[in-house]
């Protein structure tokens, strides 16, 4: 299935546009990066803004989602 971020017409966007995008604030996106949430595979730092590649965050939440480990709550006794 695709994203709405792989329908965008770039792949390359500004940390605002990303935040705007997913419905997020920029400085949430600021923290996830800083904490290394976000891997650094998927932004560049170039001349001072951060830039992130749509694809590349795309295949980072497709693979972070993968990861989840979904939690059966246990019968009640």
């Amino acid at each position: 299935m695709a994203s709405p971020l792989s329908e965008h017409p770039v792949d390359k966007v500004l940390e605002c546009e990303l935040a705007r995008l997913i419905g997020t604030t920029v400085t949430a996106l600021r923290r996830r990066r800083d904490k290394g949430v976000i891997p650094p595979t998927v932004y560049a730092k170039i001349a001072g803004r951060i830039t992130y590649s749509l694809r590349r965050y795309d295949e980072w939440v497709d693979w972070y989602e993968a990861r989840q480990v979904t939690v059966t709550p246990a019968p009640p006794r």
